[in-house]
């Protein structure tokens, strides 16, 4: 009996030992730099949700610039422009309701100015188009890139 509460002890020592240290819902080191990108992209996660394009728009570089992950193929690219005059609006007025699951695996740094993050995501959202309402579901991975801008982070790519 003693030998099982013993390995009961450890067995939960290990899980709260282990658990220590990450970023929560992350495999991600909790350090001051990396939870200032967490806090980055959960910012992101909650305008989504809350379809605040305020915000959204707030936190994207002018620099920003996407290929959607067609690098062959220029006539699917955007930048800052189209983010808000066509991206922003379509989501604004075509997604009625959105819960936006994430969970961060990774952030990297290139120098102080540079950083990107790696994750999970689960999005369940109601869109209308056309008239007809339909739900959609994706599970998929993404990278969210930023750049530094007078010392303050912005998107520059990845939504």
């Amino acid at each position: 009996m003693k030998i099982v509460r013993w390995g009961l002890l450890f067995s939960l020592l290990s899980v709260i030992g282990c658990s220590g240290g990450r970023l929560k819902n992350s495999s991600v080191k909790d350090t001051p730099k990396n939870r200032e990108i967490y806090n980055l992209v959960h910012k992101y996660r909650l305008a989504m949700e809350n379809r605040d394009m305020q915000t959204l728009r707030r936190m994207v570089s002018r620099d920003y610039f996407e290929n959607a992950s067609s690098t062959d193929d220029s006539k699917d690219d955007y930048g800052f422009e189209k983010l808000v005059t066509k991206v922003i609006p379509l989501l604004r007025n075509n997604v009625k309701r959105l819960r936006y699951v994430v969970y961060v695996r990774k952030i990297n740094f290139k120098g102080d100015s540079t950083a990107s993050a790696e994750y999970e995501f689960l999005v369940r959202m109601q869109i209308t188009e056309g008239g007809k309402s339909t739900w959609k579901v994706k599970n998929d991975f993404n990278r969210l890139d930023f750049s530094k801008e007078k010392g303050e982070w912005k998107i520059v790519g990845g939504l």
